[in-house]
């Protein structure tokens, strides 16, 4: 499967300020409506949407958007486990990850394929998005203090820009949870040391 250009400008739209991958979401279902159901583009933005819109529960990553989600006996929705996504999806995750230049994008890609086991050698996405997570923490970090430095004064406590720093500290600290998560889970020190760098 080849990334499909349209598909990876969406997802590359907010690499240079690190959007949060809600946004990168939001640009992706927007070409996904845009698109005829009959193009393969539709079907990548889906896929990429569906990575964008899963949420970590209780260590583990479900689907909760309403075109993702399954019905259960009842008919009830309930939330899609990463392994129950079609196997096209995957490919199209695959295609993609090496391609972006949104390292929280990347890290989610290789996270949710690295859950799902896929492909003959699931650690190297788990690698990946180990490393992934470090770059998106350390661009969050480096984007907020740049736009810091750039204000002419200083911000006072409790000001827009020093609200915008917490959120990029914030996410930060999520990416490299992550990351930390991801290598202690293994239990191999060749991840571990890779996180901590």
């Amino acid at each position: 499967m080849d990334a499909q250009p349209a598909v990876l400008n969406a997802v590359n739209s907010g690499a240079d300020s690190c959007e949060p991958l809600h946004k990168v979401g939001r640009a992706l279902r927007a070409g996904y409506l845009n698109t005829n159901p009959a193009e393969e583009e539709h079907e990548h933005f889906a896929a990429l949407w569906a990575a964008m819109e899963f949420r970590l529960q209780s260590d583990t990553w479900d689907v909760v958007l309403g075109p993702f989600r399954t019905t259960d006996d009842n008919g009830d929705l309930v939330p899609r486990a990463v392994e129950d996504m079609a196997p096209a999806v995957f490919e199209a995750w695959v295609a993609y990850a090496p391609k972006t230049t949104h390292p929280l994008v990347r890290a989610r890609l290789h996270h949710l394929l690295w859950d799902a086991r896929h492909g003959t050698r699931p650690i190297e996405h788990l690698r990946s998005a180990v490393h992934s997570y470090r770059a998106g923490a350390r661009t969050q970090l480096t984007k907020a203090e740049d736009h810091l430095e750039a204000l002419a004064h200083p911000p006072e406590p409790g000001a827009a820009a020093t609200f915008e720093m917490q959120l990029a500290r914030l996410r930060a600290a999520d990416a490299l949870a992550l990351a930390y998560g991801l290598a202690a889970a293994t239990r191999q020190p060749s991840v571990l040391t890779l996180s901590t760098k």
